[in-house]
């Protein structure tokens, strides 16, 4: 009878859910790994490491490097320190230890939990990897649970602050790219468009948002630049005005490896988080003016602030008549040479009341027979309503 040669290998696999100390770290396992062997007269070929990774999946690359070898017929025994560093999902590690391994003719040794595959008495194997699955899920949860706890209190909880933000102590506070962030407001807001902001960005060699997080890390400033999208990010995002908007992602399960997005009354939204960066008016005025669609100008030079009279919705086209995109087609088929004059004479009428620099708005109807507009003003409309030449 010819002696099989055994090929062994010794695969380890910490990550921060674990929670374990250092009876858990990767020099506690490779010790006790070695220590097997050497007792049983077993040689360590080659060591498959995953420093980092969770247990609830096997997306891992020491154990996709692992299963090739396997797959080559380089290792024919795997070692570890027990069977949840193998993984905690029952169902992906069974079919490792029930399938993969005997297919292939693997001798698999879970030194902790006893589990031998070459000892016929290895039946509590596939209750370990059931236990094992339920305290990754038992983890999964509490650690979910802190979180949550900690956003409904107001919390940042993010693993990076926003631009123009510093985190201390759960708390954002002005960092030193605030003055940037008032850059970009003052310019959408005087009626540079998210691209031509993000030009004179650009110009002045600001390190855009992913630029600055690389060079405050350490890491390597790649030099990407600013973008109309990064501007309108910036723009849109309600940080600044002092809210707090947290949990609009969430893994289905704890399996899950993608999240999902939770609707806007499931997430975590706290108020006067935090000091504003930018004041509530200025941030409603640019969000006014950065949704605008600047190719649509020439079209319809009313673009952000005409309606319809009848549902509310926005009105982007008024060629040759206001065209409501609800399809309310009776009540908003005047033409834009009326729409044009007849906000003209209201800017000229009724607008002192904002210029003198009172807040807010003018909402007036512009109706012609049995056809009706709502027409809404604010001070920023006076600017755009004299860029857009009416």
């Amino acid at each position: 009878m010819i002696l099989k040669q055994l090929n062994c290998a010794g695969y380890l696999r910490l990550s921060k859910d674990d929670g374990e100390g250092e009876s858990a770290s990767i020099k506690n396992q490779r010790r006790i790994i070695m220590d097997f062997a050497k007792e049983n007269g077993l040689e360590i070929i080659k060591e498959y490491c995953d420093d980092g990774f969770s247990g609830t999946n096997f997306d891992r690359p020491g154990f996709k490097a692992l299963v090739e070898d396997i797959k080559k017929e380089r290792i024919n025994v795997v070692i570890v320190k027990d069977l949840s560093r193998l993984g905690r999902d029952y169902i992906e590690t069974g079919k490792f230890t029930e399938k993969f391994f005997p297919e292939n003719g693997v001798r698999f040794i879970a030194v902790n939990d006893g589990i031998d595959t070459d000892c016929p008495m290895n039946d509590l194997a596939p209750f370990r990897n059931v236990i094992n699955e339920m305290y990754a899920r038992d983890t999964s949860r509490k650690i979910r649970s802190a979180l949550y706890s900690r956003m409904k209190s107001g919390i940042f909880v993010g693993s990076a602050s926003p631009y123009g933000y510093e985190c201390k102590n759960g708390v954002l506070v002005k960092g030193e790219k605030a003055q940037v962030v008032e850059f970009i407001f003052k310019k959408v807001t005087e009626g540079n468009s998210a691209q031509k902001t993000a030009e004179i960005l650009n110009l002045t060699g600001e390190l855009s948002p992913l630029d600055y997080r690389s060079y405050k890390t350490g890491r390597e400033v790649r030099n990407y630049g600013w973008s109309a999208s990064t501007v309108r990010k910036i723009i849109k995002n309600p940080v600044y005005k002092g809210v707090l908007v947290q949990g609009k992602t969430r893994k289905p399960t704890f399996k899950s490896e993608g999240s999902k997005n939770v609707p806007d009354e499931m997430r975590f939204v706290t108020l006067n988080a935090h000091e504003k960066i930018i004041s509530d008016e200025v941030f409603e005025m640019a969000n006014r003016l950065v949704s605008i669609n600047r190719n649509s100008l020439e079209n319809n030079p009313l673009a952000g602030f005409l309606f319809c009279a009848k549902c509310g919705a926005e009105i982007k086209r008024i060629t040759p008549f206001a065209v409501c995109e609800n399809n309310c087609l009776e009540g908003t088929r005047i033409t834009k040479q009326v729409l044009i004059r007849k906000v003209n004479e209201i800017i000229r009428t009724d607008f002192s009341k904002l210029s003198l620099g009172k807040r807010g708005e003018i909402v007036e109807n512009i109706t012609v027979g049995k056809n009706s507009v709502t027409v809404k003003l604010r001070n920023s409309d006076v600017l755009k309503a004299n860029k857009n030449k009416l």
